[in-house]
């Protein structure tokens, strides 16, 4: 018979090995757990556009709900208007009521009375703003938006009555003394980017903004059809009316192949949803 201080000196023997094995694997496991943050880490440093905290896709906004300063709904934005010589966003437009989009009343705020809601799936227009008052005030439909290029009174009148800051004549709301040249993110979305030559470079595949100061920081394009997107400076661009549409004009010489990025890899601040690639 085999006497109890050996049976425990057998068992031992035993046992140890089986210990050692979930400890090797869990000091295997926080090895790798330690590179994943590392390579994560590298990822985001390597990033492809440099952002700010305000940064969001045009693409974003878009359909975003509107509250007021007490939590009311006010609607959803409907798109942005941006003045393409300055690159920066001017208004924004809040559609209110309706069914599905059909009915709806349009109303355009300065970019500057908006902030990110605390969520940041929102945003807030900080004016005194009142769902009773949007439904008692006469706005315009998606079919008879006010005349982008030629209508520079009743863009200057909005900023007067907001008290936008913008240098320059307050009559005309010209900026520093220049005519603002107006067009709608949705005009330029997916429009074809061409060089002086007219050769097709691609086309744009969103905007990147930032709500703090309303710049328009990149323009992001989908170089033939691949997939492969390169931001772009929006002061590279060249936005004018030709005949009713944008043209958009790029100077080859200026496109940093550098920052290119695949389609499905967006940086996590600019997806459209949590957890999606696009």
């Amino acid at each position: 018979m085999l006497s109890r201080k050996f049976r425990r000196t057998v068992m031992a023997a035993l046992v140890a090995p089986a210990l050692a094995v979930p400890a090797a694997v869990l000091a295997e496991g926080n090895q790798q757990q330690s590179q994943q943050r590392q390579s994560s880490q590298q990822s985001a440093a390597q990033s492809p556009i440099q952002l700010q905290r305000d940064d969001i896709r045009a693409s974003q906004l878009t359909g975003m709900e509107v509250k007021n300063a007490q939590g009311e709904d006010l609607g959803e934005v409907k798109d942005i208007v941006i003045d393409a010589r300055s690159g920066k966003v001017e208004y924004v437009a809040l559609a209110h009521g309706g069914i599905l989009g059909i009915g709806e009343d349009l109303f355009a705020y300065p970019v500057s009375a908006f902030s990110r809601g605390a969520d940041r799936d929102e945003l807030v227009l900080n004016a005194d703003v009142t769902e009773e008052q949007l439904e008692d005030s006469q706005g315009f439909n998606d079919e008879n938006w006010p005349k982008l290029r030629s209508d520079e009174g009743y863009w200057a009148g909005i900023d007067r009555r907001f008290g936008a800051d913008r240098p320059g004549d307050a009559s005309t709301g010209s900026s520093a003394g220049q005519e603002r040249s107006f067009v709608r993110a949705s005009e330029i979305a997916d429009k074809s980017v061409q060089d002086r030559a007219g050769n097709d470079l691609g086309q744009i595949e969103d905007l990147v903004v930032n709500l703090n100061d309303g710049q328009v920081r990149f323009a992001v394009i989908d170089t033939a059809g691949d997939d492969t997107l390169v931001p772009v400076p929006m002061d590279a661009l060249s936005v004018r009316d030709d005949g009713g549409e944008p043209a958009v004009r790029y100077e080859r010489e200026r496109m940093d192949l550098s920052g290119a990025f695949d389609k499905d890899q967006w940086p996590e601040q600019l997806r459209r949803e949590s957890g999606s690639g696009s």
